[in-house]
């Protein structure tokens, strides 16, 4: 009998243990399940090679590398280094978001910081990067293949996931982005902002330009929407502008792009600036 008792006992706690192991494998296959949906990709492409202009003093027109300088001649505190705005570089990740494709725009930027800011002293300068998630097919309404030279074109991105992160390379990016995926899907995270990007082809020296701007907006669309109507988007490029050539804008975006047609058939034609490329590569 009491060897009964014994087997018993020990049949009871291999059991349990037995079920405690096999319901921590099913929550590590879980955690895993829910990463690889969500995962970030790696770079798939950067822009750096940019110039800003601006009228300077509304009679002149100056420029900088990766730098809109500063419109007033006037203004001689140290942050003019930095310009009225200025990008270090851009990036184009991937995402999955409930299960869709999704880009991921990084951009990376200089902020200026002051010991004392009220007196304007202490100067230096933060590295910080804002990233934003969006439906990738917006890739595709960047530049239309109907768009001329000299007519300036904004899209609304739709961002679904955005965020900042200061001193970014001292920080795992692809971790803290994938992390606010989660937050979003999970539905605990707001996203506190959206991205309108407007763009301006124009040839410049024979050769294809882009003329763009990245703007910093808010989910709202009474917000967002002033800068896609025609009359702003006529005023964006009269008085400042980022640069760079049509081919490297577009190269930029192009790995997005293929991935937001994958879906799409094979025999649809092209209605975009990267559409011949994209169908080239799957054909």
């Amino acid at each position: 009998m009491k060897l009964f008792s014994l087997l018993l006992t020990i049949l009871v706690f291999q059991t349990s243990v037995f079920a405690q192991l096999l319901g921590e494998k099913n929550e590590r296959l879980q955690q895993q399940k829910v990463l690889s949906e969500h995962v970030v990709s790696s770079v798939k492409s950067s822009l750096s090679e940019i110039t800003g202009w601006v009228l300077r003093d509304n009679t002149k027109w100056i420029n900088a590398k990766n730098i809109i300088p500063i419109a007033d001649s006037k203004y001689l505190f140290p942050d003019k280094v930095l310009g009225q705005d200025n990008i270090s570089e851009m990036e184009i990740r991937e995402t999955q978001v409930d299960g869709k494709s999704n880009a991921v725009l990084v951009v990376k930027y200089l902020k200026p910081n002051y010991e004392f800011p009220t007196l304007k002293e202490g100067f230096s300068t933060a590295k910080v990067l804002d990233y934003y998630v969006f439906p990738v097919e917006k890739i595709l309404q960047i530049i239309p293949d109907t768009l001329s030279a000299g007519i300036p074109h904004s899209i609304n991105l739709a961002v679904t996931v955005s965020g900042r992160l200061e001193d970014y390379e001292s920080k795992d990016i692809d971790l803290e982005i994938n992390t606010a995926v989660q937050r979003f899907t999970a539905s605990r995270f707001i996203n506190p902002a959206n991205l309108v990007l407007a763009v301006m082809p124009f040839s410049k020296d024979g050769k294809d330009h882009v003329k763009f701007k990245v703007i910093k907006t808010y989910p709202s669309e009474k917000l967002y929407q002033p800068y896609l109507s025609e009359e702003m988007s006529s005023q964006l490029f009269t008085h400042s502008y980022f640069e760079c050539t049509r081919n490297t804008f577009a190269n930029f975006f192009n790995s997005a792009a293929i991935l937001a047609v994958s879906d799409k058939s094979v025999g649809d034609q092209p209605t975009d600036f990267n559409g011949f490329f994209i169908k080239g590569v799957r054909a």
